[in-house]
């Protein structure tokens, strides 16, 4: 986008943006928002190799009436990642074609994610 590193910096430093991680800058100073969150855990992570997955990939899909304080994202278990705060690491033996949705936040299709949730469960709840 023709923004340089020293640009970043100084913006930073006049606390007029904020760092989120080493790979995420808000152009604000104000807490994320929970779209903000869920878009930074998968640039932290990798964008290539990181989706939503889980109980997040149904709540961003719609699911209501159900809190999860923790973003949950998958990766393919041969990638090598440094996981963010905040989010739940699970790694998956293999992506199918089709799994995941192509537009908007990186993430597994409902019926996926909804069996993954249930395997991830804590609970039987």
């Amino acid at each position: 986008m023709g923004i340089q590193r020293n640009h970043v910096a100084s913006e930073v430093h006049a606390e007029r943006w904020a760092l989120h991680g080493d790979a995420t800058v808000a152009v604000h100073t104000r807490p994320l928002t929970r779209e903000e969150q869920l878009w930074r855990a998968v640039w932290e992570i990798g964008p290539d190799v990181a989706v939503l997955d889980g109980v997040t990939a149904l709540q961003v899909a719609g699911l209501q009436h159900f809190d999860e304080p923790a973003i949950h994202c998958s990766v393919v278990h041969t990638a090598r990642v440094v996981w963010p705060s905040g989010v739940s690491a699970h790694k998956v033996i293999r992506r199918v074609p089709g799994e995941t949705v192509p537009v908007g936040i990186p993430r597994t299709r409902p019926a996926v994610a909804a069996l993954r949730a249930a395997h991830w469960a804590v609970s039987d709840r």
